[in-house]
């Protein structure tokens, strides 16, 4: 199936986010806290049926993607995925390409995070 790009502006998108939530489509669910930042915290919107516990886990992930280490560990795990066979990996691998993404932050920290994001992809990281 081929994705095409549409061409939206904010303004269009706030409106059609704003249309789904009069008519019940999306609720409020929650603000979300981020360290360091300036201006209004973000809202995470979603279905009316959402867990708390799904609420918890889309709240981690906003986090994580504001995290200047979790765009490293993205590009790391992008690398380590070259190395992925029948979904699993070696944590030295991982390591590895650890040591050459550094950029200020501990190798064995980014590793980590990068072992912890494969994982929830399904790959079996051998430790």
């Amino acid at each position: 199936m081929a994705c095409s790009c549409i061409d939206l502006a904010f303004q269009d998108v706030y409106r059609g986010a704003q249309w789904l939530v009069e008519n019940g489509y999306l609720v409020k669910l929650t603000r979300v806290r981020l360290q360091r930042r300036a201006g209004s915290r973000p809202v995470m919107y979603g279905l009316p049926c959402v867990t708390d516990e799904e609420v918890a886990r889309g709240i981690l992930r906003v986090q994580a993607f504001s995290s200047p280490a979790y765009a490293v560990v993205a590009r790391l795990v992008q690398r380590v995925w070259e190395d992925v066979v029948d979904e699993e990996v070696q944590y030295s691998k991982i390591l590895e390409h650890a040591r050459g993404q550094g950029r200020g932050f501990d190798f064995t920290g980014l590793a980590e995070m990068a072992a912890r994001e494969l994982q929830g992809r399904g790959v079996k990281v051998w430790r």
